[in-house]
């Protein structure tokens, strides 16, 4: 499954409150993810840069989330896979 830019910014929104909800840094997400640094995780949560879909899935897997939940229909259209 790809994920369209449409959808990026609002998994972040989520992923971030997540993350704050936590009280869990940046930095703790960095290293809870294996790969990434606390600076980088800033930079998509500010948007600066896009995270990678494996990265975004792992991100999500953190709080027992699954990117497919964020899909919507746009405008009221069903997905193509509904």
């Amino acid at each position: 499954m790809e994920i369209g830019e449409e959808y990026i910014d609002p998994i972040i929104e989520v992923l971030t409150k997540e993350r704050m909800a936590r009280g869990w840094t940046q930095t703790e997400v960095g290293h809870k993810l294996g790969h990434v640094s606390g600076n980088v995780i800033y930079q998509w949560e500010r948007g600066r840069i896009s995270p990678r879909l494996p990265n975004i899935r792992a991100w999500a897997a953190l709080f027992g989330l699954n990117i497919v939940t964020f899909r919507k229909p746009v405008r009221g259209r069903p997905r193509k896979d509904a």
